[in-house]
């Protein structure tokens, strides 16, 4: 999993089985489908940002975001009880900050007849101070 940002907490005072809980979120607006960005632990009700590859998603927006789930906990016993409440986690994000290249200038020597492609000129880097800047607000409906 990518980055925990919420812990969901439930508790059962049955024994065994009966008392032992189950996490899973099911998305209940647009945003939350189409894109699928969070997900649960089922045994810790950890929530974090899914990882694309080896790196946390990166939201790369300039608006708020709203992703609102249903949390579901459910007991294992042979009649499984069942219990739901809603989670909102709104995303704030910025680009505050314009991509820039790490020199201004940049001067690359090469010697006249070298074949083409046979030698590096250089090589040219840019950053962009917002990468994944988020920031992260939870709300809870219902009981």
């Amino acid at each position: 999993p990518g980055m925990v940002i919420a812990r969901i907490l439930a508790s059962d005072i049955d024994a065994d089985v009966n008392s032992q809980l189950v996490f899973d979120i099911q998305p209940t607006n647009a945003m939350a489908t189409q894109y699928n960005r969070f997900e649960i632990d089922t045994i810790t009700g950890r929530v974090s940002i899914r990882n694309l590859g080896s790196r946390p998603l990166c939201f790369n927006s300039t608006s708020t975001q709203i992703y609102s789930y249903n949390v579901i906990v459910s007991d294992r016993g042979n009649t499984p009880l069942s219990s739901m409440t809603t989670l909102d986690i709104t995303v704030s994000v910025g680009n505050a900050y314009i991509p820039r290249f790490v020199r201004e200038t940049f001067i690359g020597r090469l010697e006249e007849g070298a074949p083409i492609g046979s030698i590096a000129v250089g090589s040219l880097q840019a950053t962009d101070d917002d990468r994944c800047n988020e920031g992260f607000i939870f709300g809870k409906r219902g009981n």
